[in-house]
């Protein structure tokens, strides 16, 4: 009997359990600034804003994962999953939905950029200050994971903040991961009008002319874009 007493307790003792999600998050360091301006809603808040949780909320996102589970995701596939659906909700405007798929996508790979990059696109759809929009997006883009939309994003935020030197490089990795991003063209072609580079800008702007519509961007609405760039171009002399 205490043979058997022992095995029991070695096993026990071997036991280690999976860590909480604010442990994980916490492993991360990301300073309590970054989880938004003050008096920011937990649902708007990136990973739950680091703190313990509790009640129906996070209990009902358990069984939410662990449906996903039960199709064999885990880990990495789990995490793109995650971020797939919470894309999804950004394109209806349910940006707390969005965040808490983000958020969960977190746990599920803590390396996946694209879970930094929806989080900064959440954070600018929110009105966050631009300090907290910048600080997710360099995280989206210094990690090894993640899709060349973060490169682009990011880039355009640095556009519109009138970094046009940090700009440059993301807008030309960006173009370089995806040639035919026609949104990415624009921006390039807007960063070397601004910087008074006008024969890089002028070539952007016939390939931005020669682009196709983006896949399920309406047709009518790019041919407006479009004729707008037919203009620039005349107005730049670019020939």
């Amino acid at each position: 009997m205490a043979a058997l007493l022992f095995a029991f307790d070695k096993t026990s003792a071997q036991t280690v359990l999976a860590p909480s999600y604010q442990e994980v998050c916490r492993a991360g360091g990301h300073p309590k600034w970054t989880y938004g301006k003050e008096g920011t809603p937990v649902q708007y808040q990136p990973l739950f804003g680091c703190d313990q949780r509790f009640g129906a909320r996070r209990d009902a996102d358990e069984r939410f994962v662990e449906k996903l589970q039960a199709r064999g995701l885990e880990g990495t596939a789990l995490s793109w999953e995650l971020v797939r659906q919470g894309w999804k909700w950004i394109g209806v405007r349910k940006l707390p939905s969005a965040l808490n798929r983000f958020n969960l996508a977190f746990e599920a790979d803590p390396g996946n950029g694209d879970v930094y990059h929806g989080i900064a696109v959440v954070m600018t759809q929110t009105g966050q200050p631009g300090n907290i929009v910048d600080y997710w997006y360099t995280e989206a883009v210094t990690r090894e994971t993640g899709q060349p939309g973060r490169f682009a994003d990011y880039g355009q935020f640095l556009l519109q903040s009138g970094r046009l030197g940090e700009a440059r490089p993301m807008l030309e990795k960006a173009i370089a991961l995806e040639p035919f991003n026609v949104w990415t063209l624009m921006n390039l072609a807007t960063l070397n009008f601004r910087q008074d580079r006008q024969t890089e800008a002028c070539a952007f702007v016939t390939r931005v002319l020669n682009a196709a519509p983006p896949p399920g961007y309406p047709k009518d609405r790019f041919d407006r874009i479009l004729e707008g760039w037919r203009d620039r171009r005349t107005e730049e002399n670019c020939g």
